[in-house]
């Protein structure tokens, strides 16, 4: 079993690390098939199949760890890897604001707009 170091700047660094040496395997019809989060503490294993072929790539977070703002985010987060189009999704939540800001907006520009159209047509006139 080869152990591959992830040296990441932050969790979401190390889920992009561990996507793209995941990716290789996905793209070139490996399979993925159990993962785990933090096995003894400090590494991160994934089981690919392709044919009757069975491998586990794992990955050392040692170095990556002291720099995690939240790990039980990382573990959600890296247990999804191997799922078509996981990293993306964590791309865009990453990149968007949180649901509770945007809908917080639309319901204040909802109010504005309500006030504006009851003061034009019923306390104006």
């Amino acid at each position: 079993m080869n152990t591959i170091p992830i040296a990441a700047s932050s969790a979401f660094d190390a889920c992009e690390q561990i996507n793209t040496h995941l990716k290789k395997y996905l793209d070139d019809g490996w399979t993925g098939g159990k993962a785990f989060a933090l096995v003894d503490g400090w590494k991160n294993q994934y089981e690919l199949s392709k044919d009757s072929m069975k491998m586990t790539l794992e990955f050392d977070l040692r170095l990556s760890l002291p720099n995690f703002h939240d790990s039980m985010e990382f573990t959600i987060n890296s247990l999804m890897l191997c799922q078509p189009g996981a990293f993306q999704i964590m791309r865009n939540l990453r990149d968007e604001k949180p649901p509770y800001e945007t809908k917080i907006w639309r319901g204040v520009l909802y109010w504005i707009v309500i006030g504006i159209l009851v003061w034009y047509f019923w306390i104006r006139n």
